[in-house]
């Protein structure tokens, strides 16, 4: 699924993220009423409710977040991002008390980026990287020494 999200360029950004949270659940929901057509096979249709149950929970409890953008200028770098239920949020960090560490080119073949972890010394925040053409996308923020 992360794959699929990562290759649909022209979804925006909400889009992507809705299809990978409720994708799995989309796809569960196939298997269960096809399951249902076949009506020998019941325990098929008890362990696809089980893993729709288990997903479901899994959304509602998560505590995920997708990276929007990334603004710097010369005092604050601001971090915009959506939770799970495409809700914005913004985290601003303060330059003096931080150092950053930019991603300057990924290899997306041999290996990709789905964590991306912030720390502005109170809180730590660990986003997934879903869309490959974020420019600009800071690796790890940690406090000076």
């Amino acid at each position: 699924m992360m794959a699929f999200v990562m290759y649909t360029s022209f979804l925006n950004i909400k889009q992507k993220i809705a299809l990978h949270s409720f994708g799995y659940v989309l796809i569960l929901l196939l298997l269960l009423f096809g399951s249902m057509a076949v009506d020998e096979i019941p325990i098929a249709m008890y362990s696809i409710i089980g893993l729709l149950t288990v997903k479901i929970l899994e959304i509602i409890f998560s505590r995920r977040k997708y990276l929007s953008s990334i603004v710097e200028n010369d005092v604050t770098i601001t971090i915009n991002y959506y939770n799970r239920i495409l809700v914005g949020n913004s985290i601003t960090i303060e330059k003096r008390d931080v150092e950053v560490v930019y991603i300057k080119e990924v290899n997306w073949w041999y290996g990709k980026i789905d964590k991306i972890n912030f720390s502005n010394g109170k809180q730590d925040f660990t986003f997934c990287c879903i869309d490959k053409k974020v420019k600009g996308i800071a690796l790890a923020i940690v406090e000076e020494s």
